[in-house]
């Protein structure tokens, strides 16, 4: 049971990531200067 709960919060958090970082990208894209400091 203590794993089940384990396994959601690992895929909940990967789905978090890949959202904050789709959106990051975006962000990028607008800001030329955001790019070079995310290097």
């Amino acid at each position: 049971m203590h794993s089940r709960t384990v396994g959601n919060n690992r895929t909940s958090s990967a789905s978090m990531l890949g959202i904050s970082r789709s959106t990051l990208k975006k962000k990028i894209a607008d800001n030329p200067s955001l790019r070079e400091i995310s290097r």
